[in-house]
């Protein structure tokens, strides 16, 4: 069985243009990653600084947003502000 890899630093944010909950890790190797937490929508970002891995974020919810608002499918509502950190 292969071990889990740990990210190094971890936390929960909220985007502020958004409002949508995004967990960050950064690896060992200096590299960050994020996800959304919305229920119904996943976006991944990565990047090799905090700050690209956030610009990656943030672009990758607006144009989910707006594929999603093109094909008549429904917006998640932000759950920013009440998402649990489970582990």
């Amino acid at each position: 069985m292969r071990k889990r890899r740990n990210p190094i630093k971890v936390f929960n944010s909220v985007d502020s243009a958004s409002g949508y909950a995004i967990r960050f890790g950064q690896s060992k190797s200096g590299y960050w990653s994020a996800v959304t937490l919305a229920t119904g929508m996943c976006v991944v970002g990565t990047g090799s600084t905090l700050g690209k891995c956030r610009k990656s974020i943030r672009d990758g919810i607006r144009y989910t947003l707006e594929w999603l608002k093109e094909d008549g499918d429904p917006i998640p509502e932000p759950e920013g502000h009440s998402v649990p950190f489970p582990y």
